[in-house]
């Protein structure tokens, strides 16, 4: 690695040969193999490979020795905006700076490369812990003295001599004798209690200084608990360093790295889950100790099911199994995810544990309500259940955590350890792993086939995985392309499973050989040039293909297919016949197969590229193509384009099937193809067929026995994917002309009985009672069909204006489940529908097909046709004629019958011009009288044309009076006899008299929608219009 001038002087790589490389130096060392203490640039004065000196910035990675010194100084960057800082010393606890490397690490320096090498445990630094403080002594209890509490005792000594010394006096007659026992009783008083009070005042003092001496005692015990306490809590924080330290404690080799071990630590499988304070009580005091920034630890033991619930569970679960990485070395434990992989479940590709075979298992479950299946085969495993909620949690839930009150990790700073850790191996798995390498390198490709034999009677093998993967065949017409491609492909079929080989057939050349390749199990697709309306479709069937590859990679945790077991994920081969023929009619598809010429390998997309004229293929795809096969040539040049010699000009005409075979740029090797052999598609011993690449066309139409149950299917070409809509919910809107909007509308009332409001047949009354229908939940799903026409051209009264209003108010108050609305224009809409429409189907034929959008993308559709179409529930009018035994009326609102008093007097009006069936409604309101106050002892008049009986008196209230009068000359007629029964403003507005002359009963009804009709009209009761009703028959 140094130069012949200059023995010190290392190779300077120029970064835009490292286009991977990024800004975090971590990152960077990572992707180039060497320690991030060696990225860096060289001091100034050092000589590179190119013999100039480095002066002011550098771009590009070097290792430089350091001069005097021994050993070779590695250098760290700093990420500022892409540049590289000085060199500065690294002390033991990794912080960036220049350090000298000993002679073992300047062995593994190979080509600027740092290979993994095996981790060295040190032991850790000592830890000076604080001595376990002593017990504090029990706390002694102060004496009691005697003379305090026997005050009892001492009254009861004085009383016999006071009592002794008061009989004495009455007996005698002399009281002197006994004032002076009183006078001595009461001084022994008053000396005992001065002698009680100077000894209480002694005892306090004696228990203050005792009392300070305990106190002085507790705080010395509270002390050495605290220092004791958080010494503890630094231990803790050292040995379970926060998340942003755990990169460059990987990267450093840091003494914590996989330094503890089962046989020797009983806290192996703790790990930190957040910090937080604790409060801790000293013992035998009611003293506390905070402490700050304290680790919460979770036991991941052999057998403990650790539960973690909330919307980062999968953050928090992903920062427990880093740190358990970090902690401890694959050796001793394995990380396995259920039931999916470790890369989907917590993001955590490529970690060191996920292959390591250890006797202790941590398994994370991102699926609890499949946990009774997982139960019966974890064994003693440690397992870490992830759910959204608390009860999805299973209830063998040792601890149980909840997300949102701990520390999770992203999956960046997860993936800068887990890059950091697999620079090291633990030395107790290396054996192992060499192995699984070398019986990895070892092993043999199945895709390998015999082509045909050389000149020598050799068999030659061709394999589109190791000598590819890509190939182009040049021949000229009748040198035997087809056959030989024939072969190539029925050989690797009749080899490997359709599991792990796939084919998409490309025949722009009229068929040769796409019949013979399509009835085999391993075909995904066929793409001619008769079929030009599918070629969008495999276009984007490939760029969906590339998507999941890499999706399906990411979260096996690989690289590259050849990273996954065989069969995980099937290898793609397309074969193109004739590229000349396909670049002329579908450049658009090329386009996409030159993305599988550039990034094809890793993803197991191969291509196979035939032509006739070798100009077709353009240098991108020629430059990708390790595999080159020459037929037969018309001139030198081809041939030498193609496989670097002339050989394939000099083919004879009569020798189809003799090519010349180039790999990865070696001298071709003349090869006589062998005929291919016959493939039985029927045969039973296929056991996988593999699926279609992209789904067929939808039908002109659908039937409902085809796709049972469904609404509307879609057709996502750039998912690969038909989904049915399999109910109508929410809100849809449908935008076309009447004719297409047919279809989706009988699919749609196939599914559910919606009430249908149509353009075609809208009036006031109509959308009236569709608002009465509505308004009392009758109806939870609508039809309006042809909204637009019934907002531009039928709302031109006020009636329907107001009726119109309540619909709109019902729709906006969120009380219909679902609305199918119709247009034309998507413009008409009225906002309180367009805006909360969760649908928008666009017709675009007149058998149900449509446009809508998936997930911001246009994609087609088509309704699927009912067998037997279900007529539609329209709006139903309220009938002309009613018949009804019960009531002389009833309301059109709600069909309820008109009710009159029963105990007062009748007073009624029928108001109406001729023609208006005011003549039917006294008969009828008549017959009702009879029915309901006949039997009664009161007499009933009606009178027409102020034809009054002279006996009758309007005030008398055993006579019920129905007064029926023209509405003109009840006005021009100031003497009218109905003025007397019109006061009481009760009757029976019919035809124009309800909007024209409701003021004669005192009445201001609003707009009614309904139309007028013979004995239809305005019931006014004391005033008030109460609403339409139609008289009964």
């Amino acid at each position: 690695m140094g130069s012949p001038g200059n023995p010190h002087a290392f190779t300077w790589r120029n970064r835009r040969r490292l286009p991977h490389i990024a800004a975090h130096s971590t990152y960077r060392a990572w992707a180039t193999g060497m320690r991030p203490e060696m990225v860096g640039r060289p001091p100034r004065d050092t000589v590179c490979r190119s013999g100039r000196t480095t002066q002011g910035r550098s771009h590009g990675l070097s290792g430089v020795t350091g001069g005097s010194r021994t050993g070779v100084w590695l250098f760290m960057t700093r990420p500022h905006r892409g540049e590289l800082t000085r060199g500065r010393p690294v002390d033991h606890r990794g912080s960036p700076g220049l350090s000298p490397v000993t002679g073992a690490v300047r062995d593994r320096w190979h080509h600027g490369c740092m290979t993994a090498r095996p981790f060295h445990r040190p032991p850790l630094r000592p830890w000076e812990q604080p001595r376990v403080p002593d017990s504090l002594p029990p706390v002694p209890t102060p004496p009691v003295i005697d003379g305090d509490t026997d005050v009892a005792g001492r009254l009861t000594a004085l009383l016999p001599g006071i009592m002794t010394a008061g009989l004495f006096g009455l007996v005698t007659g002399n009281m002197t004798f006994a004032v002076v026992s009183v006078v001595a009783a009461l001084l022994t008083v008053v000396v005992w209690r001065l002698d009680a009070s100077r000894r209480r005042r002694r005892r306090g003092r004696e228990i203050e200084a005792r009392d300070r001496e305990r106190a002085l005692l507790e705080a010395e015990h509270v002390r050495q608990w605290d220092r004791w306490h958080r010494a503890r809590a630094s231990r803790l924080r050292y040995e379970h360093p926060n998340a942003h330290e755990l990169a460059t404690l990987v990267a450093t080799g840091d003494e914590r790295l996989w330094h503890w071990r089962p046989a020797r630590h009983d806290d192996v499988w703790r790990v930190s889950v957040a910090r937080g304070s604790e409060t801790v009580r000293v013992d035998a005091t009611e003293a506390t100790v905070v402490l700050d920034d304290v680790p919460r630890l979770v036991d991941l033991a052999p057998g403990a099911v650790v539960g973690v619930h909330g919307p980062t569970a999968t953050a928090v679960a992903r920062a427990m199994t880093v740190r358990l990485a970090v902690r401890s070395g694959p050796a001793d434990w394995r990380l396995t995810a259920w039931p999916r992989s470790v890369s989907r479940t917590v993001g955590l590709a490529g970690a060191p544990h996920s292959d390591a075979r250890a006797s202790h298992t941590v398994c994370v479950v991102d699926r609890p309500e499949r946990w009774v299946e997982y139960s019966r085969l974890r064994g003693d495993a440690c397992v870490i259940v992830i759910a959204g909620r608390r009860h999805e949690l299973p209830a063998e839930c040792s601890t149980i955590i909840v997300a949102d009150e701990v520390e999770g990790m992203d999956s960046t700073t997860a993936d800068t350890v887990m890059r950091a850790l697999c620079r090291w191996t633990d030395p107790e798995s290396i054996e192992a792993s060499v192995n699984d390498e070398r019986s990895r390198i070892d092993s043999v490709t199945p895709f390998a086939v015999v082509l045909g034999d050389d000149d020598l009677g050799r068999e030659f093998r061709i394999d589109i995985v190791r000598d590819g993967p890509h190939a182009v065949v040049v021949g000229c017409t009748g040198s035997g392309k087809s056959e030989l491609l024939l072969r190539w492909l029925t050989e690797m079929c009749a080899t490997v499973d359709a599991a792990m080989l796939n084919l998409l057939v490309v025949d722009y050349k009229g068929g040769s050989i796409s019949d013979v390749l399509a009835g085999l199990p391993h075909t995904v697709g066929m793409l001619t040039d008769l079929d030009e309306s599918t070629v969008d479709r495999a276009a984007a069937a490939l760029r969906c293909e590339f998507r999941d590859r890499e999706e399906r990679l990411r979260d096996l945790g690989a690289r590259g297919i050849d990273d996954c077991a065989d069969g995980t994920i099937p290898r793609l081969l397309v074969v193109v016949d004739e590229v000349a023929a396909l670049r002329a009619q579908s450049p658009e598809f090329l386009h996409e197969l030159l993305t599988i010429a550039h990034r094809g390998r890793s993803l197991g997309m191969h291509l196979i590229l035939a032509t006739q004229r070798p100009h077709a293929l353009t240098a991108d795809i020629v430059a990708n193509s390790d595999i080159r096969v020459a037929l037969r040539v018309l001139n030198t040049g081809d041939s030498v384009d193609v496989v670097g010699s002339p050989v394939a000009a000099s083919f004879p005409r009569h020798a189809p099937g003799r090519a010349a075979v180039s790999c990865s740029g070696s001298e071709p090797v003349v090869v006589n193809a062998r005929v291919a052999r016959a493939v039985d598609t029927k045969s039973d011993q296929v056991s996988h067929e593999a699926p279609p690449l992209w789904r067929s066309v939808l039908s002109s139409r659908l039937e409902q026995i085809e796709h049972a149950g469904a609404v509307a299917v879609l057709d996502d070409v750039e998912r690969r994917d038909q989904p049915p809509v399999r109910s109508v919910d929410g809100w849809w809107l449908v935008v076309g002309e009447p004719n297409t909007r047919t279809p989706a509308l009988q699919s749609i009332t196939a599914h559910v009985d919606p009430l249908v409001l149509s353009a075609a047949d809208c009036d006031a009354e109509t959308i009236h009672r569709t608002a009465l229908a509505l308004e009392s939940r009758v109806a939870n799903a609508v039809v309006l069909d042809g909204v637009d026409d019934i907002v531009a051209h039928c709302l031109g009264d006020a009636a329907s204006r107001l009726a119109w209003s309540r619909v709109e108010k019902c729709l906006s108050s969120g009380g219909v489940n679902v609305l199918v609305a119709t247009c034309a224009r998507e413009s008409g809409t009225p906002l309180v529908v367009r805006d909360r429409c969760s649908r928008t189907f666009r017709m675009v034929d007149a058998h149900g097909g449509f446009e809508t959008l998936l997930d911001g993308r246009d994609v087609f559709g088509r309704f699927v046709m009912p067998t037997t179409p279900r007529g539609r529930r329209m709006v139903e009018r309220f009938p002309r004629c009613v018949h009804c035994e019960s009531a002389f009326a009833v309301f059109a609102d709600d069909g309820r019958p008109v009710e009159l008093s029963t105990r007062d007097s009748w007073r009624v009006m029928i108001i109406g011009e001729s023609g208006s069936g005011r003549s039917v409604a006294a008969r009828s309101l008549a017959e009702h009288w009879r029915r309901e106050r006949g039997h009664l002892v009161r007499r009933l008049v009606v009178f027409d044309h102020d034809d009054v009986p002279d006996d009758t008196s309007i005030d008398d209230d055993d006579v019920d009076v129905i007064a029926v009068a023209d509405p003109l000359e009840l006005r021009n007629s100031f003497d009218h006899r109905a003025h007397a029964v019109r006061r009481f403003r009760t009757g029976l507005l019919l035809g124009n008299a309800a909007g024209d002359h409701a003021d004669l009963l005192g009445a201001a009804p609003p707009p009614r929608p309904y139309a007028i009709a013979p004995g239809r009209g305005e019931w006014v009761q004391h005033g008030i219009a109460m609403g339409i009703v139609q008289v009964t028959v």
